[in-house]
């Protein structure tokens, strides 16, 4: 395990944490099974520590100080007035750790708050969550970037409500360092989005609706979501939406917890071309990287120099990107549009077999890129990688597959290009997973290459590379080793 004072990376599994060691599981596994299962003790204490965790949080919230800030920001809006409101989470005979955990993803948790009677729970506008980040779990933000990342949260739910897109609404929010916040941590209050995530459904095990089944039902709900994202303003800057002030939306620096840490060269300013944003990009993880402290060396050596190939081939994946490296090409993209961040009408599909999102949650980290990554497949739709054999990595699923066969016949999507985009939707996330993901093995490796050869070249030529530039510092000749 590699270690700083904010920041680790896991040398078997190979992602950031923030956790300390005797919560970090890999470490943790029964030798005779492997590293796939872990030792029950740990996963007991384990389970108790984040109870403790998630109830430190609990204790920091006022209360009364929540449901007063709901009633008021109610009236601000023109809703329904005189109702009263309460969490039920702090209801006598509940679990109110459990409760939180019910609602936690793996940077905020959410409660509701019931405006009148539970049993009009159905009614619009009646049921809100409070969002708060866990301020406390290995996955925060730093605490010198948490603001940062709050407000560019607040400012893109702010853009997303002026479009078509099924996001919550914000109805308010209040930084922990606001004067007027007499909530305590920062909060957001959001709509309550009605409906069912794609992952829950799944798991209920209704037949015929399996995982694969999914991918097929969702592709038309889909196809709407990127025409609904294609008609929003397009940008002059990519990066991340840092605010939104007299209804306009301003991009500043990435805001993105999937790069390594935070930096103030990823802050400092928009990057009016995509060139731009990944240069620095690249220097930035090359920086990281070549910190002693944060990364073994051997693991180190490897991603350095990927990346230093990458760095510079830069020019060729912009030739390849073409117009979209300029301004006014850049749109609003889901960080990962996955299964636990769609919302479906579960009893239509259960009773007519259609697949209608009613909302689309977890903007957290959203970030602005050009059109052609924008409108590459959602992560929803792909193959599941881990399963998938190194040769079959740039074939589409049939979900994938559905979605570009729409597109094809919409004349919308064919007068601006977005089905071309679509599918090359390999390029561009594979270039992306190579900018912001570190590689621990070979096969891997290969994986972008085989699909990013258009601009990079292909495996061998890299290979060649690595054994010319930097032969004299290497350990060993294949770096994979």
């Amino acid at each position: 395990m590699s270690t700083t004072s904010s920041l680790r990376i896991c040398v078997r599994n190979w992602y950031c944490i923030r956790s300390p060691p005797l919560e970090h599981g890999c470490a943790n596994v029964i030798p005779q099974y492997g590293t796939s299962v872990k030792d029950p003790a740990f996963i007991a204490g384990y389970n108790h520590f984040e109870r403790e965790r998630m109830g430190t949080l609990l204790r920091q919230i006022n209360i009364n100080a929540l449901l007063a800030a709901a009633t008021r920001a109610r009236g601000l809006y023109g809703l329904e007035q005189d109702l009263p409101c309460y969490l039920p989470a702090f209801m006598p005979g509940r679990d109110t750790v459990q409760e939180a955990f019910r609602q936690r993803g793996t940077h905020h948790f959410c409660l509701d708050i019931v405006f009148g009677h539970m049993r009009h729970s159905d009614v619009p506008n009646r049921v809100w969550v409070a969002k708060f980040p866990l301020s406390n779990s290995y996955n925060a933000s730093p605490a010198e970037f948490e603001a940062d990342v709050f407000h560019s949260e607040v400012a893109t739910l702010k853009f997303l409500a002026e479009t078509e897109v099924q996001a919550p609404t914000l109805y308010e929010a209040k930084h922990q360092s606001d004067s007027t916040n007499t909530v305590g941590p920062s909060y957001m209050l959001l709509q309550k989005l009605r409906g069912t995530t794609v992952k829950d459904l799944v798991l209920k095990n209704h037949p015929g609706f399996t995982m694969e089944s999914m991918k097929l039902r969702l592709a038309p709900s889909l196809l709407k979501y990127f025409k609904q994202i294609a008609a929003s303003k397009p940008f002059n800057n990519c990066g991340s939406i840092t605010s939104f002030l007299d209804g306009e939306a301003f991009v500043g620096g990435y805001v993105l917890d999937s790069l390594f840490d935070f930096s103030g060269q990823l802050q400092a300013a928009p990057f009016e071309t995509a060139e731009e944003a990944y240069s620095t990009i690249i220097n930035h993880q090359l920086s990281t990287l070549r910190n002693p402290a944060v990364v073994r060396k051997s693991y180190a050596t490897k991603n350095i120099l990927k990346l230093s190939y990458i760095q510079q081939k830069v020019g060729n994946v912009i030739q390849y990107l073409g117009d979209d490296n300029n301004k006014n090409n850049f749109y609003i993209t889901h960080k990962g549009l996955g299964p636990e961040k769609i919302l479906i009408d579960e009893q239509t599909l259960l009773l007519d077999g259609v697949c209608n999102i009613t909302g689309i949650c977890g903007w957290h980290g959203a970030f602005v890129q050009p059109t052609k990554l924008a409108f590459a497949t959602p992560y929803v739709l792909q193959p599941a990688y881990e399963t998938t054999p190194l040769e079959r990595h740039l074939q589409f699923s049939h979900g994938e597959l559905a979605l570009l066969h729409l597109m094809d016949r919409d004349r919308f999507c064919v007068l601006l290009n977005l089905n071309a985009y679509a599918r090359d939707s390999r390029f561009w996330q594979s270039w992306w997973d190579a900018l912001v993901v570190l590689q621990n093995d070979e096969v891997s490796v290969r994986k972008l290459f085989s699909a990013l050869e258009p601009a990079l070249g292909d495996y061998p030529e890299y290979y060649a590379f690595i054994l010319d530039q930097h032969a004299l510092w290497l350990q060993v000749h294949n770096p994979w080793v």
